[in-house]
């Protein structure tokens, strides 16, 4: 039986992925900082999941990880955390001792669609330049240099999913203000005016964590196509804040109720963190192409994005939560 090592497996990306791995056959290794469930606990396939609790945070765990990964031996390692080329060195320098066991071990690492900034076309694809401007951005790209250059060297296989907004069970989505506060949702779902920023004309890409897995799972099905390329993990299509907000509206029975205001209105009716939020949301706008995976893989994701906002918000709805 194969062996898949998932680091961050109780967070938005492993609860999917880590009974993703045990239906396709791998014995399952899954380290978190063990202050919370997965979002998918009542899944049966968690009772046969190995658990392991480390703290990245703590420079000491970071270290651990990488050598829990050495004594492991596995076949893949799914990084869903990482955020600095510090971090990822930690987990893959110390296979590289081994060069037989690296050799045959691949690497998935789940990077961001932020790692874009300036947006020459639209929609991006995977060759767009790595032009970011944002701290989080740019570490996931020094993941991406770092972990591609080990695989043109022929050291270890590595494949790079960069995802859109990340949704699904267990949080909520971004909203069509361009942050996380489920009093919007609330409005909208009440049928109440939604202040929305500028024109509504910015983007928002959604992508639900299923359809993370499943395209983690293509990679790892596929590891001649997957080695050493970078696939994007979205929604097929983007959506407008104005369109997102409409389609909400629609869907609890309303005619939609939107006002557009300028930013320095808005700015004075949100919360700080919200607003910085808005202003960074607007600023990536993105949108980004899903056609290299379904060029190299057939794989389309399954979740449109008022799918996948829908169903994080009916989650929230059954926790009593909206």
């Amino acid at each position: 039986m194969k062996k898949a090592l998932v680091v961050g497996g109780s967070g938005h990306c492993g609860s999917y992925l880590v009974p993703h791995l045990v239906d396709m056959g791998y014995e399952v290794h899954s380290v978190s900082r063990g202050t919370r469930e997965p979002y998918t606990k009542d899944m049966p396939q968690w009772e046969s999941v190995q658990k392991h609790i480390l703290d990245r945070r703590n420079g000491e765990d970071s270290e651990a990880v990488g050598r829990l990964a050495l004594s492991l031996k596995p076949d893949v390692i799914c990084d869903l955390i990482s955020y600095s080329e510090a971090e990822i060195k930690g987990l893959i320098e110390p296979l590289l001792t081994q060069p037989a066991l690296a050799a045959k071990t691949h690497v998935v690492q789940v990077g961001t669609v932020w790692v874009y900034g300036v947006k020459l076309e639209v929609p991006v694809t995977e060759e767009h330049p790595r032009n970011s401007t944002d701290g989080y951005g740019i570490g996931k790209a020094a993941i991406e240099r770092y972990l591609h250059a080990l695989s043109a060297e022929g050291k270890i296989k590595t494949t790079v999913i960069h995802p859109g907004h990340i949704s699904g069970r267990g949080w909520v989505p971004i909203n069509p203000q361009g942050h996380v506060n489920i009093e919007v949702y609330r409005d909208i779902k009440a049928g109440k005016p939604v202040r929305i920023p500028d024109d509504g004309n910015h983007t928002l890409h959604h992508v639900h964590s299923a359809d993370i897995a499943h395209l983690i799972g293509v990679c790892l099905s596929n590891p001649e196509k997957a080695n050493g390329e970078t696939f994007h993990a979205t929604t097929e299509k983007a959506v407008t804040m104005a369109g997102m907000a409409a389609a909400l509206y629609a869907y609890y029975g309303h005619e939609p109720k939107m006002e557009y205001v300028r930013l320095e209105e808005l700015q004075k009716l949100l919360a700080p963190n919200d607003f910085l939020n808005t202003i960074r949301h607007m600023m990536f706008s993105s949108h980004c192409s899903m056609e290299k995976a379904k060029r190299v893989f057939g794989f389309t994701p399954a979740y449109t994005t008022l799918d996948t906002i829908l169903d994080a918000l009916n989650w929230q709805e059954a926790a009593g939560n909206l």
